[in-house]
């Protein structure tokens, strides 16, 4: 399944009495099943602000669209600042925030962003649809990372 609506407000986590952290991602109203073709849709749904370059520009939603917006919801609860394509956003000019997003570079958003998360975002849009990300090279990646809420103030 490919989520399709991946944002902050997707994702939970639950107060747990042991102490143990986990994330569970919710609202699978807009997923849909993995499709190997490269299919084009007449509109798009989910939110522009993280969604894909790819699905933005009509793409059939694939595991790739998924990968590349979570790494903009991570950038952006690293960055606690606004994307600059937040303007297109309000407008709903759909192909403008996709153009935008070929041009975002993470490291002037925000000069803290590991190098994983900038990894994440380049393999995600390098990927054609019908190839699947490298899930637990990143996972593991990202488990090794921290980064305090002062690395990342611009």
């Amino acid at each position: 399944m490919v989520h399709g609506d991946v944002k902050p407000t997707n994702f939970i986590i639950p107060k747990s009495p042991t102490g143990k952290v986990e994330m569970f991602a919710i609202d699978f109203g807009l997923s849909v099943k993995v499709r190997n073709q490269l299919k084009k849709r007449k509109y798009y749904s989910g939110n522009a602000m993280f969604g894909s370059v790819n699905t933005l520009r009509g793409a059939y939603p694939a595991k790739r669209d998924d990968i590349e917006s979570l790494a903009y919801v991570l950038i952006w609860l690293l960055s606690n600042r606004p994307f600059p394509w937040r303007r297109h956003v309000c407008k709903l000019d759909i192909l403008k925030v996709a153009d935008a997003k070929t041009r975002f570079t993470p490291n002037r958003f925000c000069a803290r962003v590991p190098d994983i998360i900038v990894d994440l975002l380049n393999h995600s849009r390098a990927l054609d649809a019908t190839q699947t990300p490298n899930y637990d090279f990143y996972f593991q990646g990202m488990m090794a990372v921290s980064v305090s809420e002062e690395e990342c103030q611009d």
